[in-house]
């Protein structure tokens, strides 16, 4: 994979991203992109406006499966080409918020984008015999026998081994064997990598090369006559009898097969770890005996046969070590919880790991049962592990978005100034710590949580103090509210007792709002207003009643008169018609105020009370009193600031 710097590459990547979502038309317009390098660790974020996606996961799903397909095109950065994996977190983000509503996690490996990179070559295809043509001349000593004697420094040994030698290298098997496996907890679960066996040594490899390279040397010193192709052909006859089971029998089969019997044996259901150990040991022994046997032996194809079958139960007894490693490293790390979700992604690719190892085994594997109930338990394993990442996920992002909350119900408690925003203070409050509760025990998280949780209630019960504090004057704000617009109806209506009656209320209620409420200085500027409006009433009630006593002694004094006398009020006057006599005496009683004449003792005694009423009466209620006859004509109006009637 091209190495480039870590700015160009993480550029492109994001060009990339920024293509695919333009093409995706997912939002209203194109998101911001923010890719990030922290440490080796790639940062993805998609900034967009809101609201937020309908199916976040979704959508993390299909920018996890981009990123896999354009890493390939992007390249490594060089800080990076020394790491075999990398983690990489995707987030999604609305613009006008400061932390992710969704996130995912995953690693991303280096052998996840070598199959879209190289075409591997088969392992398993023969390697081609380089042509003699291609060989080069050996080149020709100018001494025969010193030829001869290369020769056969160059030939290869045509003996078998010494059974010193055959024991040691059954030894260093065996060790090699046991060393291989190691003691496993049945309770731990993880995933191999695939296990390749090398090729089968080709005879052409082990012998045809050496024949060819003597082939040439023959043509090279041909003309040292028929004593050399006699000494090179006995030397090949040599090589080629002395291979195993070339010549008489072949025990090398019958103890194999011993070897492989004795193997399965031990083998039991479910195996143990030593007899597995020793197991393979005895299968690795069957194969060191048969691979020798060369193709022109008579027991070649047998030998193939039992070679393979050998291979693959081996093969199955390393995958199955190979699974019971991974798992125990697994269950190591899932030790001491809670863990970050970077942590449980590791082991997830363990339990993988695992799992792809048991299912290599063929089932034709005496391990196979074994094997498939190992399976079960490994995959309720990745289950577990997969709904622990989800877990942390939700409770990462749980934590977040309470933190948020609680920032935004700090800033509305800071700036409350009514019971609305106290209320707006409560509700952010509230959901805060709803969020919080959210976080399960055993997450990452969850003593982050805790710790914030406690913070939070004592802040809500603070802001609950006051958003009932503020709920009770703004209720007494309203009933205040109330009894003055009842007391506005009532005057309305000319019902001065009942509007007196009603200003009175507004005005003690109003008085008993809170000092330390936000509603105190709407109460301060409405306490005045509500006393002047009870003087008024009261003064309209005082004007009211003395009418009432006006109007019945007028009554009592012209009912001997053929006319009625009457009264009538407006705001700026009272209006009073006298009968015709008591018009014309009061007229002629009437002298100007600077004169200060009195009243003519010539009048009647019930006139002369019904004066000194309009006296009383434009006194008590502080307006002008106008008289008139029978027939409208204006007679005198009384003044109290002049305390006297004048004719104008």
């Amino acid at each position: 994979m091209t190495s480039v710097s870590p700015r160009p590459a993480l550029e492109r990547l994001t060009e990339t991203f920024r293509h695919y979502l333009q093409e995706a038309n997912l939002f209203s317009r194109l998101p911001v992109l923010d890719c990030q390098d922290q440490q080796g660790r790639v940062l993805l974020l998609v900034k967009h406006p809101a609201p937020p996606v309908e199916d976040p996961a979704g959508l993390l799903r299909e920018l996890k499966a981009v990123f896999y397909e354009v890493m390939p095109e992007v390249g490594l950065p060089k800080e990076w080409v020394a790491l075999q994996e990398m983690p990489v977190r995707l987030g999604l983000q609305i613009e006008a918020e400061d932390i992710p509503y969704a996130t995912h996690t995953f690693t991303w490996r280096i052998e996840d984008a070598l199959g879209l990179i190289f075409e591997l070559p088969d392992l398993e295809e023969p390697i081609t015999a380089v042509e003699m043509s291609e060989q080069l001349p050996q080149p020709v000593p100018d001494d025969p026998e010193a030829a001869e004697i290369a020769r056969e420094e160059e030939r290869p040994e045509a003996t078998e081994p010494s059974a010193a030698d055959r024991a040691d290298d059954k030894a260093t098997v065996e060790e090699h064997s046991l060393g291989a496996l190691v003691t496993l907890n049945d309770a731990a679960l993880a995933l191999p990598e695939t296990a390749v066996d090398p090729p089968a040594v080709s005879p052409l490899q082990r012998w045809g090369q050496w024949g060819v390279g003597q082939i040439q040397q023959l043509a090279s010193y041909w003309s040292y006559g028929l004593a050399g192709l006699i000494l090179l052909s006995s030397g090949l006859f040599a090589y080629t009898v002395t291979r195993p089971c070339v010549v008489d029998g072949c025990d090398r089969i019958d103890k194999a097969a011993a070897f492989h019997i004795a193997a399965q044996t031990r083998i039991g259901n479910p195996p143990a770890t030593e007899d597995l150990q020793v197991a393979r040991s005895e299968l690795q022994a069957a194969v060191d005996l048969v691979a020798p046997i060369p193709h022109w032996s008579r027991y070649y194809g047998e030998s193939r046969s039992d070679l393979s079958l050998y291979r693959a139960d081996l093969a199955s007894l390393d995958h199955l070590s190979e699974a019971q490693k991974k798992a125990y490293t697994a269950a190591q790390k899932s030790q001491d919880p809670p863990h970050p979700v970077e942590h449980w992604v590791d082991i997830q690719h363990l339990w993988r790991q695992a799992i792809a190892a048991l299912e290599a085994i063929a089932a034709t594997s005496p391990l196979h049962d074994f094997a498939q109930t190992k399976l079960g338990e490994y995959e309720a394993n990745l289950t577990v592990i997969a709904q622990r990442i989800t877990a942390e996920e939700a409770a990462e992002a749980n934590l977040n978005s309470a933190l948020q909350s609680g920032r935004l119900a700090q800033q509305q408690m800071d700036a409350a100034t009514s019971l609305s925003g106290w209320r707006r203070a409560d509700q952010e409050w509230q959901r805060a710590i709803q969020g919080l509760t959210l976080i399960p025990q055993g997450t990452e998280a969850y003593p982050a949580a805790q710790a914030r949780l406690q913070e939070y209630r004592t802040q809500r019960a603070q802001v609950q103090a006051r958003l009932n504090q503020e709920g009770n004057a703004n209720d007494i704000y309203q009933q205040a509210q109330a009894a003055a617009n009842q007391a506005k109806a009532y005057e309305a209506q000319n019902q001065w007792t009942r509007a007196v009656n009603q200003w009175k209320i507004a005005l003690a209620t109003i008085q008993q709002v809170s000092s330390d409420s936000a509603l105190v200085q709407q109460a301060k500027v409405l306490v005045p207003t509500y006393q002047a409006a009870l003087a008024r009433s009261q003064a309209q009630l005082r004007t009211a009643v003395a009418l009432q006593n006006l109007e019945a002694r007028l009554g009592n004094v012209c009912r001997s008169s053929t006319t009625s006398c009457r009264i009538s009020a407006t705001p700026d006057q009272i209006k009073v018609t006298l009968a015709g006599q008591y018009a014309v005496a009061l007229e002629r009683a009437i002298t100007p105020p600077a004169n200060a004449a009195p009243v003519n003792t010539t009048l009647s005694r019930d006139a002369q009370a019904m004066v000194e009423q309009i006296v009383l009466l434009g006194n008590q209620v502080q307006r002008q009193i106008e008289i008139y006859d029978a027939q409208g004509r204006f007679v005198a109006r009384y003044r109290p600031d002049l305390g006297g009637f004048v004719k104008n």
